[in-house]
């Protein structure tokens, strides 16, 4: 499956994960234009040209990955601590703090 950048549209072989993300997508790589055609036994002496089907135009489409790169704001985020490793940093200062307590009896 191709991976392409989100902003250009290029394609990219190896992606910093460390710096970004992928995500599932869909892009348009071709578009087929209406077209018509002259239905099969409609052509008679009154009516040379037939009769005529209109075949609709349609996208083709192409399953891929496309690369978000992190801003500024989003590893700003993502550097912060997680819920859990602030109660783990509070539980430990806790405990430090009973100890100290318990020392200085």
């Amino acid at each position: 499956m191709k991976i392409y950048d989100e902003l250009t549209n290029e394609e990219l072989t190896s992606p910093d994960l460390s710096a970004g993300y992928l995500y599932p997508a869909r892009r348009v790589v071709e578009h087929v234009p209406e077209s018509r055609e002259v239905m099969q036994g409609t052509v008679t002496e009154d009516d040379p040209k037939g009769l005529e089907h209109i075949i609709s135009g349609y996208d083709v489409y192409e399953d891929c990955q496309f690369y978000h790169a992190y801003t500024a704001e989003e590893l700003a985020e993502r550097e912060k601590p997680t819920l859990q490793e602030q109660v783990d940093a509070n539980a430990a200062a806790i405990l430090e703090l009973a100890q100290m307590l318990a020392g200085g009896e």
